[in-house]
């Protein structure tokens, strides 16, 4: 178990590549052991995250939406963006009008069956400032 499972309230992260390393085979493999069972199950870069249930990241996020912000998720709608970098975020790739993956991605297009409509030159928490830095420049914000 990912050392942050104990946090998770409806699913468990099993820790493939943060403080172990199974590869990526090995995180292949328990993924379909898992979804050949009935388990949801998707990987991450760091995870295989499983849960029983018929939601995934964007129906958290849009009762998220509902329930804090009193909006919603609509096609189209440019207020939100989302950034990822994995297998898992695929259904917010879908879900967001403005979706980015971090160039880390680039290794799991293939894999997506929603890709994000953008994707920064460079990985990881430095593709995640690339993002924020265009955003800011967008609003006029940056210097």
């Amino acid at each position: 178990m990912s050392t942050d499972s104990r946090y998770a309230e409806v699913d468990l992260a099993i820790d493939v590549n943060e403080e172990v390393r199974l590869g990526p085979e090995a995180a292949r493999r328990l993924e379909s052991f898992l979804t050949a069972r009935g388990v949801n199950a998707v990987r991450s870069s760091v995870h295989v995250n499983a849960w029983i249930g018929p939601f995934d990241k964007a129906w958290m996020v849009r009762r998220f939406l509902r329930s804090v912000f009193r909006a919603g998720l609509a096609p189209g709608d440019r207020r939100w963006l989302f950034v990822g970098d994995s297998l898992n975020d695929a259904p917010l790739f879908a879900a967001f009008p403005l979706s980015v993956g971090v160039a880390n991605v680039r290794a799991v297009l293939g894999l997506l069956p929603h890709r994000p409509r953008f994707v920064t030159r460079a990985p990881e928490g430095a593709g995640f400032e690339e993002v924020a830095r265009a955003v800011l420049r967008a609003r006029g914000d940056a210097r």
